[in-house]
């Protein structure tokens, strides 16, 4: 159970990194 949520967490974390940068980007900033 523990291995898998590590698993889950990595994977969003990952994600996250990827995905926030080009939201950014695309909005502006504009909901700072």
């Amino acid at each position: 159970m523990v291995e898998f949520v590590l698993k889950v967490y990595t994977s969003l974390q990952y994600n996250l990194m990827g995905f926030l940068p080009t939201f950014f980007e695309g909005n502006n900033l504009e909901l700072v």
